[in-house]
């Protein structure tokens, strides 16, 4: 299987050498703090560090132990500390009391370093805490990392919560520096468009900094270490989630998305049984499946719960990955079918191997066949894991009720239910359905707010009932967070006709499947089994010149609709490193980079890459995202926690204090 750092020698951009810039920060960080160092890292940052550098490069610049972030004291006999978090205030509280624990030993050292920049009131809080006296504080500017050869991420998890509920726009800082960055590597983007107010900002934000940047373009501003290198990008189309937050809460059909949607891919990653990583297992199951059918939110590793866990890699460093990461479920079994075949064809060609030189040719040929072999072994395991949950009758109604909805729902009227009831309806019956069986809340939660966006909100009997049935199954705690879904719009009393209709005839959302559920797909709607995201057409009509032309149907949808065009840069764009290609290969058509403010599924991504492969394909697609997200995720960073003292453990007594509201 792949390694965590992808490959990017055949990268669209020059994202090889924004890594590689990272890295060299990093190790000038390092470098910067004498003597051997133990670093502790916010858990979140685990993962996007691991994208970036290797532990060898670490130990390398005197790093001898890591540890993650946590409550307990800190018992080490290292000089030197070194702190390496998120700008969160809830991190402080932790961090405070580890170094005061440990002021009293001698010659004790603490360093900070806030990723991806200082934030005043975290030290503020360090101050209250009475450590900042204690500590040196510093900042390590790694606002992306590449997940793959055409997909960019901040790896901010918590941005859509922290964006709308909290008001923290660090992201939008983030999203801007890294555009501005590109164009200071390939020059401006000719021509900007975006949907909502949170791409606006992000667009504003990357033209005054560019602005700053042109000015003080001849006072001998330090340049990056090594310069960026690939093509002109013609368009950025910039998006705020909440233009299409439909097609995070739909379920994703592709063989990535279901992964995620199943077991969670975090930073590239998927944790299985061991097992299950080596290609040895037999049918692995997806722990901890709802009852009553399978179709619930399972996020949980393949095979059983009990056995060892390991990790397997999901990048475009493994072949067989590349190539079955954007199929259609339905067609995952015939082409691990193939690919089988395939691998069998070539191992029978040792058989034909009379001479020498055939011998050696196969020989060649073998180390090749072997991996292929193992990848296979561990998708046909993970395919085996996904059938668990997509064979049950559950599972399959929840796809029939959610494509009906989206084809023909809404038409409910305020006095209600017109042409598209009937589905609405169906869906209610199912939710219902749903709670009564005590399913998983995300579950319940996402078809709920399907119906709302759908249907511009629920009438207002219907909405007071499920409220009343959310609360009374899952805790009258959860009270806060129907009001934060409904201050969001994603869960709201109806207030007049709804625009979908009207979107989805003008986009031509909705597409006749192919008679066969196994043929290749012939339009992007394939990802979700004949429903086009919005996100998707939104980028293919920003990118073929027809934006214009649908002003009426995208005002329908939230936030202003832009369009900058920009002038060429006075400064050419900063050459190519010696020896790396400027092109990713031969492919000369230009980029077009998408960004998706507040995050992104692997679904959407699976869309976009059939869009830059199909025949006569004018543009080759990028992604930039804060996060990769499914609808549960999108929701769960959504929910409102509070203390429930008054809950009841097994034994009778006061189970606790089980969160704290954030």
């Amino acid at each position: 299987m792949g390694s965590g750092q992808v490959n990017l020698d055949s990268a669209p951009l020059g994202l090889k050498a924004l890594r590689d810039q990272s890295r060299l920060e990093l190790q000038e960080l390092l470098d910067g703090i004498p003597g051997r160092k133990l670093l502790v890292l916010d858990e979140t940052l685990t993962g996007p560090l691991g994208l970036v550098v290797e532990v060898s490069l670490l130990k390398a610049r005197g790093v001898d132990k890591i540890y993650h972030l946590l409550p307990e004291p800190l018992e080490t006999d290292c000089e030197c500390v070194v702190y390496m978090v998120r700008p969160k205030i809830a991190l402080m509280s932790m961090l405070a009391r580890q170094v005061r624990g440990r002021s009293h030993q001698p010659n004790a050292r603490h360093v900070v370093v806030f990723v991806p920049q200082r934030c005043m009131i975290c030290e503020k809080a360090l101050e209250d805490a009475g450590a900042y006296d204690l500590v040196s504080v510093a900042e390590f500017a790694m606002d992306v990392v590449p997940l793959d050869t055409d997909l960019l991420s901040l790896e901010s998890a918590d941005s859509f919560v922290d964006l709308h509920v909290h008001g923290d726009h660090l992201c939008l800082l983030q999203l801007a520096r890294t555009l501005v960055k590109l164009q200071a590597a390939h020059g401006r983007f000719a021509l900007v468009r975006g949907k909502g107010d949170a791409a606006k900002a992000v667009v504003e934000l990357m033209t005054s900094m560019q602005r700053v940047l042109d000015a003080a373009s001849g006072s001998g501003a330090r340049e990056p270490a090594e310069p960026l290198a690939g093509p002109a990008s013609a368009t950025l189309v910039v998006l705020d989630r909440r233009v299409d937050i439909a097609s995070t809460l739909l379920t994703q059909l592709t063989y990535e998305g279901l992964l995620d949607e199943t077991f969670g891919v975090r930073h590239s990653y998927v944790d299985v049984d061991a097992d299950v990583a080596a290609g040895t297992a037999g049918v692995p199951s997806a722990g901890g499946a709802a009852p009553g059918g399978g179709g619930g939110d399972v996020r949980a590793g393949a095979g059983s719960g009990s056995a060892a866990k390991s990790k397997v890699c999901l990048n475009s460093n493994d072949a067989l990955y590349t190539q079955l990461r954007s199929c259609s479920y339905a067609r995952l079994h015939a082409l691990l079918r193939t690919k089988a075949e395939e691998i069998k064809a070539g191992y029978e060609q040792r058989h034909g191997a009379q001479t020498v030189s055939q011998m050696r040719c196969f020989m060649k040929q073998l180390s090749t066949m072997q991996q292929q072999h193992k990848s296979l072994a561990v998708h046909i395991n993970l395919a085996q894991g996904l059938s668990a949950r997509t064979a049950s009758p559950s599972f399959l109604r929840q796809l029939e009720l959610e494509h009906a909805l989206v084809a023909t729902g809404g038409e409910t009227t305020l006095l209600g239910a017109a042409a598209g009831g009937g589905a609405l309806d169906a869906c209610a019956d199912f939710v219902e359905e749903l709670i009564g069986l005590a399913q998983p809340l995300m579950r319940v939660l996402r078809l709920l707010c399907l119906m709302s966006v759908v249907n511009n909100g629920l009438r207002q009997r219907q909405l007071a009932f499920f409220r009343s049935e959310l609360l009374q199954t899952y805790g009258y705690e959860l009270s806060f967070t129907l009001d934060r879904f409904e201050a969001l719009g994603l869960l709201r009393r109806v207030e007049g006709r709804s625009a979908w209709p009207s979107l989805r005839a003008a986009l031509r959302l909705v597409v006749e499947e192919e008679e066969r559920a196994d043929a290749a797909p012939t339009d992007a709607a394939y990802v979700f089994s004949g429903f086009a995201p919005v996100s998707v057409r939104l980028v293919q009509q920003a990118t073929c010149g027809q934006w214009l032309g649908l002003e009426d149907a995208l005002r329908m949808l939230p936030g202003p609709l832009f369009e900058v065009r920009q002038t060429a840069s006075a400064q050419p764009p900063a050459p190519a490193p010696s020896g790396e290609q400027l092109d990713g290969g031969e492919d000369e058509r230009p980029v077009a980079l998408v960004v998706f403010v507040g995050g992104c599924t692997c679904a959407e991504v699976a869309a976009l890459r059939w869009l830059s492969g199909r025949p006569g394909a004018a543009h080759r697609y990028v992604v930039l995202t804060t996060h990769m997200c499914t609808g549960s995720t999108l929701l769960e960073g959504l929910i409102d926690r509070v203390q429930n003292n008054l809950s009841v453990g097994p034994a009778g007594l006061a189970a606790g204090p089980t969160a704290v509201r954030r």
